[in-house]
Order: C-alpha cells, then sequence, then structure tokens
C-alpha cells in the first residue's frame, strides 16, 4: 500500500520535486535561504516576533494550509506577511511561511548560538522548500502512472493518490472509507489475499522453537537455586 500526491510538480524524468546537479543531488534555494536568513540578522525584529509568536502560539499546529484557522487568525497572519514584504523585502511567500513559524521563531530567541543560517536551512528544510523545486515538471500521478505502465513489476498492489498535501489525513480518509477502523468487523482488515488466520500453519511456523529459546533465555537469566520452590514450566503463548 502505498500514498502519493498526486498533484504535487515532479521532475518529468527523475520523479523528484526538486532540480538536481550533476551529481544528482537537489540545489539549494539560496535566494530563499539568504531571505529568511536576512529576517533573522535584522536588529529591529523584536517587536514582530512578539506579534508573531503570540498569535501562531494560540494556533493548533501548522497555520499554513490550516483550513480550520479563523477569518481574523487568517487575516493577521496576512497582514504580519505584508509587513516581511514592505518592511524586510521578502516577497517569496514560501520565505514568509517559513519566518512565520512557530518553532523558527522560537529558534530564534533560545538557538541563535547555531547561525541563522543554519537556522534558515532547518526552516526551510522542514517546510519542504530548502531546494529548488523541478523546472521540467509535470503532475505526480502522470509520472507515476508512467512509471508503473514501464514497470509493471514494481507497481504496489494498492496505489492511493491523494490530493491536499497532507498524507495522514488521506491515510484517514481511506481507512474510514474501507471500514478499517478499531470497531470494524472485517478481520481482514481491506487486505483479504494477504490475511493469515491465527490457527493457519503460516502464523505458528516457529512458534515452539522461539518458545524453547525464550525459556532457556529466561532460565539461564533467573536460574533456581536450592532455596526457591518449585516452579512449573509457564506455557507461553506466542
Amino acid at each position: 500500500l502505498i500514498f502519493i500526491p498526486e498533484d504535487a510538480q515532479v521532475d518529468a524524468e527523475t520523479g523528484s520535486r526538486y532540480e538536481s546537479d550533476e551529481n544528482k543531488k537537489p540545489i539549494e534555494d539560496h535566494e530563499k535561504v539568504l531571505a529568511v536568513q536576512r529576517f533573522a540578522d535584522s536588529e529591529n525584529t523584536e517587536e514582530f516576533i512578539d506579534i508573531a509568536d503570540q498569535l501562531l502560539g494560540s494556533l493548533s499546529g501548522d497555520w499554513v494550509g490550516n483550513q480550520y484557522i479563523s477569518y481574523e487568525k487568517r487575516e493577521q497572519i496576512e497582514a504580519l506577511c505584508e509587513r516581511l514584504k514592505a518592511e524586510w523585502g521578502i516577497t517569496d511567500r514560501k520565505a514568509q511561511e517559513a519566518i512565520l513559524d512557530y518553532s523558527f521563531l522560537k529558534s530564534l530567541r533560545y538557538d541563535r548560538d547555531q547561525g541563522t543560517d543554519v537556522l534558515a536551512k532547518k526552516v526551510l528544510m522542514r517546510k519542504g522548500t530548502l531546494f529548488v523545486g523541478a523546472t521540467n515538471a509535470v503532475a505526480s500521478k502522470a509520472y507515476w502512472e508512467k512509471y508503473f505502465i514501464d514497470h509493471p513489476n514494481e507497481r504496489p498492489s494498492k496505489v492511493v493518490y491523494y490530493s491536499g498535501g497532507n498524507p495522514s489525513a488521506a491515510f484517514n480518509t481511506w481507512r474510514e472509507k474501507n471500514g478499517i477502523t478499531k470497531q470494524t468487523q472485517d478481520k481482514k482488515y481491506g487486505f483479504p489475499a494477504h490475511n493469515i488466520e491465527d490457527d493457519s500453519d503460516g502464523a505458528n511456523q516457529g512458534k515452539d522453537r522461539f518458545a524453547a529459546i525464550a525459556r532457556k533465555v529466561i532460565y539461564d537469566r533467573f536460574p533456581l537455586t536450592e532455596n526457591s520452590e518449585e516452579v512449573s514450566e509457564v506455557e507461553l503463548s506466542i
């Protein structure tokens, strides 16, 4: 089972989200790093950080792509983005999102000894925007469908394409759609072809040998002494 973001933009040849150099390594987006670092190195950011820290700290999780944030708080975030543009000349949206990261703002206060260049790269890496995006790009679904046609033996038994950029949400939606919950009555959990019954040979293969090894380890570790009470052999249920 594999989940693939269908609308992610990837290189048509490599399937990578990023541009690569001659050594096949992703290329850092230096302009974005410098933009975030420029803010971090400025001397007049304290008041901005105070406001952003209080606002972002009141939210549950990351604000980027969070559809449950109130209109009022969304407007406040956009106002901070406008300030980044007007006061620091930071127009790149991804750089703005990196700066308005709660953990990054905290690091500017408590982890500056790491170096602002390191902090900038860390937050961009966490946001998935440290590297230059692929220029010869196609939708991820188109790339992978072509790949699986060319390499049929490598196609997983189940491929789930999702949109929205949240793999956890996509998995939960798929699980609920297939009735795979804690209360499900389907003991095969949507995979009947791969189900193994508790009393099948496959499930119990090697059980006796494993139990014997386990007993030996227990007796070696906790040997019986002359003063020990008689201990009956414990049957291990594997």
